[in-house]
């Protein structure tokens, strides 16, 4: 099923998160991890990559997204980035994919990594999801925000229509790292439509502020600046 189609149809999406084993050896592990969650039935599942996007090593997002869909049957949203691979590698992942069965897909740019070489095939989330759209209508497509501004917008007003891009490009709701009612805020002119869908895991909170340089919660001071104020 889409994940595009739990949002329309259930007041309450429950969906859990997991990054595939950097190391072959704790795949099992992990496998026997997935099938207890299986017993909580979430609506679907997030399967990650690497920092950087490179998804090299250990178990791949693929593996981990068809043992979720074609042993358990629990839908996976499969992370998708592009800033450490090039179109051919993009190519080479949505067929995987597909073949596997897999039908969402978490449209990424990824974090910048210095020590994993970085490609210009596709600058933007924005550009990835617009050319999976063409390759492969059949994919459902997510995307992400930031609960405030992004640090690499200069204004919020910016940032949101960067979101409205993604929208355009085909993702239908949005993930972030917590809840965003700032930006909910901006008249339907510019306003992105798609439901977000907040990720409120108080555990990975702080390292999550950490690495993506975003701070704790600024809501009073985005509403403030989305309403034209100071």
């Amino acid at each position: 099923m889409y994940i595009r189609k739990l949002f329309a149809q259930k007041r309450c999406v429950f969906s859990a998160e997991f990054f595939p084993p950097k190391q072959v050896l704790n795949w099992e592990s992990l496998q026997k991890t997935l099938q207890e969650v299986k017993a909580v039935q979430p609506d679907f599942v997030s399967v990650t990559c690497s920092a950087g996007g490179s998804g090299v090593g250990g178990v791949s997002t693929c593996q981990v997204a068809s043992y979720l869909k074609n042993q358990l049957g629990i839908e996976p949203l499969a992370h998708l980035t592009c800033i450490g691979t090039d179109r051919a590698g993009i190519e080479a992942n949505l067929d995987e994919l597909f073949t596997a069965g897999i039908r969402n897909l978490m449209i990424l740019r990824g974090d910048r990594n210095p020590n994993v070489q970085q490609f210009k095939d596709f600058a933007h989330a924005s550009d990835l999801a617009a050319f999976v759209r063409g390759y492969y209508g059949s994919f459902g497509l997510s995307s992400a925000c930031y609960p405030e501004k992004h640090p690499e917008s200069p204004t919020l007003i910016e940032d949101v229509s960067h979101l409205k891009q993604k929208q355009e490009s085909g993702a239908t709701h949005l993930v972030t790292g917590g809840h965003r009612p700032a930006r909910l805020r901006r008249n339907h002119a510019h306003r992105p439509q798609e439901p977000d869908r907040p990720d409120t895991g108080p555990l990975q909170r702080k390292r999550a502020e950490g690495f993506s340089g975003t701070p704790g919660p600024l809501a009073g001071r985005c509403g403030r600046a989305l309403q034209g104020g100071h």
